[in-house]
């Protein structure tokens, strides 16, 4: 109930009134609430920021408290945790960023000083570590960023945007060059530069990566072929093939339009023309499109080169959606 009432208080120049109203709502009260005097926003606005604003130790202060608590392990000749804490002064924390936000890290985690060694109490740590916060963050605000290069997709980036918002697996290396290396990393964006022939890549991988998303009414007939290498091997089922097969060839192919479709395959022969392996029998070859079978084509183990259709075999038209 209270974290409902949280949800609807609106900004907090008008906190009073709206956390009443809400308070009278999770209630269930039925009483009228009373007309208040809505503070002036000026009033209110100096109240937050002066509540904003966080307090600090004195700097002698925080140079006693770390060499009271913290150099007795942190010296030039203990060195606990690679650190040092003898030349601490805490009006040059900025000056080392890195061990202050380590110092930070460590009393906003209560790790230091350890429970074993003498510390002060618990206020007077708070008090350092949101003093050692401000001045670095007082520091942080004065630096210069620099500027930020051009930020493109690289080919991995624009593949994977491209499968996420439309379900297409798609090769970016038909159409995007490599991306330069900087670093080892190839999304810097440094070193990104966009060329008018870059940018000629991008539009006709839009082009054709559209035409896929859509489909095609009036595709033309096409054919695409893919090869298994002679030399591999065709005992163990290939990555992306059903379970259950072995060998063949597992590809990624984009349809161009709904219709009907039909699939050739071409088998090896030996040296002397007659199909290779051919003394294994009643082997067949499956056909399938996202994991379900459409065709079983039969192999003749007497298939040879002088055959009819020769080593070929095809199947029967599958209708298939683009």
């Amino acid at each position: 109930m209270m974290a409902l009432c949280r949800l609807g208080v609106t900004p907090k120049r008008s906190f009073s009134l709206a956390m009443a109203g809400a308070w009278v709502l999770c209630a269930g009260m039925t009483v009228e609430a009373a007309q208040q005097q809505v503070p002036d926003p000026n009033m209110v606005e100096q109240a937050m920021a002066v509540s904003h604003i966080p307090a600090t130790m004195p700097l002698d202060a925080q140079n006693e408290l770390v060499n009271t608590y913290c150099t007795v392990c942190h010296n030039d000749d203990g060195l606990a945790g690679n650190m040092s804490l003898e030349t601490f002064a805490a009006s040059s924390v900025a000056e080392h960023a890195a061990r202050t936000e380590a110092m930070i890290h460590k009393l906003r985690a209560g790790m230091m000083p350890p429970s074993y060694m003498a510390r002060p109490d618990k206020e007077t740590l708070e008090l350092f570590t949101a003093s050692l916060e401000a001045r670095i963050d007082a520091s942080a605000e004065t630096l210069d960023p620099g500027t930020r290069g051009f930020q493109r997709l690289n080919r991995a980036e624009y593949a994977h945007s491209v499968r996420d918002f439309l379900g297409l697996e798609i090769d970016v290396t038909a159409y995007l060059p490599p991306d330069t290396v900087s670093d080892s990393f190839d999304n810097v964006a440094d070193v990104q530069t966009m060329s008018p022939t870059l940018m000629g890549g991008y539009l006709r991988a839009a082009d054709q990566i559209s035409r896929d998303a859509v489909g095609e009414p009036n595709a033309t007939a096409r054919e695409a072929t893919y090869r298994a290498p002679r030399t591999a091997s065709q005992r163990e089922r290939a990555v992306g093939a059903p379970f259950g097969t072995r060998g063949g060839v597992s590809v990624i192919h984009h349809f161009p339009a709904d219709g009907e479709y039909f699939f050739r395959v071409q088998l090896h022969g030996g040296p002397t023309g007659i199909l290779f392996g051919n003394t294994v029998r009643d082997e067949q070859v499956e056909i399938s499109i996202n994991g379900k079978r459409v065709s079983l084509i039969d192999i003749d183990h007497l298939l040879s080169e002088s055959s009819p259709n020769g080593l070929f075999l095809e199947s029967e038209r599958v209708f298939v959606k683009s």
